[in-house]
């Protein structure tokens, strides 16, 4: 589980078992990545010596990049508080708790966080991100802004509160009371993947600047759709059922260019589905 790197050829890659081995040579070092030992995965992180070689790093200013694997053995952060223009915090580490350093990153981009057990995040000093990833965890409410949020199995997460966002995408999120989207202004893209129940649509009203719908991996045979009438923005909408079914909302939607991926149709007009017609549309 890792996000993309941007500065990997400037990254330094850190075994937590044998810190004190790892090159810091380089004329600079943009990244910091963490990782357990690859031949023994029992090994034991040595917080001393990682401390003691990240205060070796000459130019913590040119640091923009903290990044820990997923099995990761720590439990606590490093002092972190040298480096003062972290723009990616990618914390997969799976036993780590506290994250309040994220308040000191004054120029934080882009968050990813695995298995984050508290409810919430802590208070940001930025006013928004380019990007929030969180898998799995405690979360119950997003509080913050992000242009781009995904959150997959976040299991606790059931509400959001008066935030900015571009694009949300929920994968497993069962909990999640879709109405408070209406909550998230600037939404133009919303994806809903794996939910269990979804009685109606009606949360799309909800979302006045909504242009683009995908629902998949959720059964709505029985869900009332007529909520994608509501909208008087929605464009387009990608909807992971039958050919049959995507013909009958289709009819129903007559504003709309709706397709599963195999079919498409806006109103009673069969369109050949076309991956790049459907993305420009």
């Amino acid at each position: 589980m890792h996000e993309a790197n941007p500065f990997s050829d400037n990254t330094i890659w850190i075994d937590e078992s044998s810190p004190l081995s790892t090159d810091i040579s380089r004329k600079e070092i943009e990244g910091i990545a963490i990782w357990p030992n690859k031949k023994d995965y029992e090994a034991k992180p040595k917080y001393d010596e990682l401390s003691k070689l990240l205060a070796l790093i000459e130019r913590p200013e040119a640091v923009k990049l903290i990044e820990i694997d997923y099995n990761s053995k720590i439990v606590n952060l490093p002092d972190l508080s040298r480096f003062k223009n972290i723009e990616y915090f990618h914390v997969a580490g799976r036993k780590i708790k506290d994250v309040s350093i994220l308040s000191k990153f004054s120029k934080l981009k882009n968050l990813f966080l695995v298995n984050y057990k508290p409810d919430k995040i802590p208070a940001l000093s930025v006013d928004k991100l380019n990007g929030f990833r969180a898998i799995r965890g405690g979360l119950e409410r997003i509080d913050f802004n992000s242009d781009y949020f995904f959150l997959q199995q976040c299991s606790k997460l059931t509400w959001f509160e008066k935030i900015q966002s571009n694009i949300i995408e929920l994968e497993v999120c069962h909990k999640v009371d879709l109405d408070t989207l209406g909550n998230v202004a600037g939404l133009r893209k919303l994806s809903i993947i794996g939910r269990k129940n979804m009685d109606n649509l009606s949360f799309i009203n909800k979302c006045p600047q909504l242009i683009e719908l995908e629902i998949a991996g959720t059964d709505l045979r029985n869900t009332n759709v007529s909520g994608l009438n509501m909208s008087h923005t929605l464009k387009k909408c990608f909807i992971g059922v039958s050919d049959k079914l995507i013909k009958d909302i289709a009819m129903r939607s007559p504003s709309i260019l709706i397709t599963n991926g195999d079919i498409m149709f806006k109103g009673h007009d069969e369109i050949k589905y076309d991956y790049n017609y459907y993305h420009d549309y």
